[in-house]
């Protein structure tokens, strides 16, 4: 008897196994095709720099050896397709589509209208972020307390790998003082020109479209945003834009990346991002708890679409900030429904990023023109009750890594738009400064507050 309940156990366990791969191969399969599709035909990258970098199993799930993936040569329209494949078992397909990027085909995709392209700036021989021209010597010469061969030094830190077997893989760091960039670097292979993927620093891009609703008068703080499954009765209809915007729906979310969690099966196994969180039941009543959710970005980016409609949401972040800044190369990707994917997938140079930064840094400003409503960049700055002071409206206002000891403290009114892996813009208006650092740091051992203090001691006290 003991054999056979042995065996039974075994046979249980066996099944739990196949069900559980099941589940996690699809998404998977999405993942490195998605994740394919973009860096090679939305970045320029080889194939094999990717699926040996970016999509190494031995970094992320075994289960990526039983993929096989294809990529496809774009069509004479640019459109491309990738596909990763268990033989017998699954396939999942991405289509990549000029200016909107790479999206998982569940379902039919949305038809979206191809994007116009963010006109050129009037003299591309400007000095950046007017043109493209960049000259760290000269605006460091603008700064005379600013040590340059101590700036040097930070990216030389910024870009060492002192755990070799935990590699940090910095690609980008770009740094912004009094309006130009002061320094800039790039890892072997990445380059000034090429988009690179923002995460959850996609967020904060999602702030500044909110300001933008707010600002033109089509949402309220206090009130609820367009939500269709929330019907009358439904306790959920009850929360507010500012408790979306600060993590406090109360909606049931599981923040976890690892396979099978609310987040990556949004991102990579529902056709309906922003649908898949509203779907959630309440964990708390709305207000009275933080938690954070990229589900919560998707309602919203999914309720701008309700908001606006087709043509106008799909326009909005291009008119509302990339073409004033002057983003050429941003895009935020959409999901098969065709709602932007603000929590997670969006994408710009590492100058762009910083673009972005300083928009913050400057009360949301550019050129004298207004973009984000008065006192918004303050309100997302605000701590979030129940965060414990670290978030504010879709900005971090303290790093996790704060938590850990022998980390330098920053400047009170830093805060950041942090993603996945590494990816950090810093924004210190007291300063002047946008510290941007791209990369693929999987060991959680990136951390930013020690590029942004090596910055500010080479800066000097009036830097």
């Amino acid at each position: 008897r003991g054999l056979a309940l042995l065996g039974a156990v075994g046979l249980l366990g066996a099944l739990a196994a196949g069900a559980g791969a099941a589940r996690l191969l699809p998404i998977g399969a999405a993942f490195q095709a998605k994740q394919l599709a973009a860096w090679v035909h939305g970045a320029g990258r080889s194939p094999e720099a990717v699926l040996a970098e970016d999509l190494d199993p031995g970094e992320l799930s075994a289960l990526l050896r039983l993929c096989r993936p294809t990529l496809d040569p774009p069509d004479p329209t640019g459109v491309a397709r990738a596909r990763s494949r268990v033989p017998g078992l699954v396939e999942r397909e991405v289509v990549f589509r000029p200016g909107l990027g790479a999206t998982v085909a569940i379902g039919e995709l949305a038809p979206v209208p191809a994007p116009a392209p963010v006109p050129p700036p009037a003299d591309p021989a400007a000095l950046w972020p007017e043109g493209e021209r960049v000259d760290p010597a000269a605006a460091a010469a603008a700064l005379p307390g600013l040590d340059r061969a101590r700036l040097e030094a930070a990216l030389d830190r910024a870009f060492a790998e002192p755990e070799p077997d935990r590699p940090r893989r910095t690609r980008a760091v770009v740094v912004v003082a009094g309006g130009r960039v002061v320094a800039e670097r790039y890892a072997a292979g990445f380059h000034a020109d090429m988009p690179l993927l923002g995460w959850s620093a996609t967020k904060t891009i999602a702030a500044a479209l909110v300001g933008v609703l707010v600002r033109d008068g089509r949402w309220e703080l206090d009130r609820p945003v367009p939500v269709p499954e929330w019907g009358p009765g439904d306790p959920r209809a009850a929360i507010t834009l500012r408790q979306l915007l600060q993590m406090q729906s109360g909606l049931e979310f599981a923040e976890v990346y690892s396979p099978l969690t609310d987040v990556t099966t949004m991102l990579f196994g529902a056709r309906d991002a922003g649908g898949f969180a509203a779907s959630k039941p309440l964990a708390h009543p709305p207000g009275t708890a933080w938690s954070y959710s990229s589900g919560t970005t998707n309602i919203l980016c999914r309720a701008m679409r309700a908001t606006l409609g087709d043509d106008a949401s799909w326009r909005l972040p291009r008119d509302a900030l990339f073409a004033p800044l002057g983003m050429r190369s941003a895009r935020i990707e959409l999901d098969a429904a065709g709602h932007f994917v603000g929590s997670s997938f969006g994408w710009a140079t590492a100058r762009d990023w910083a673009r972005f930064g300083l928009l913050w840094v400057q009360d949301g400003v550019w050129q004298g023109q207004r973009l984000l409503p008065p006192g918004w960049v303050e309100l997302c700055r605000t701590p979030a009750a129940h965060s414990d002071g670290q978030y504010g409206g879709h900005v971090w206002l303290r790093l996790r890594s704060a938590r850990l000891p022998d980390v330098p403290a920053l400047p009170a009114d830093a805060f950041h738009a942090s993603g996945h892996e590494g990816q950090v813009i810093t924004m210190i208006p007291s300063r002047g400064l946008v510290v941007v650092r791209l990369g693929l740091s999987r060991h959680r051992n990136w951390v930013q507050e020690h590029l942004v203090d090596d910055v500010l001691e080479a800066l000097g006290p009036g830097g």
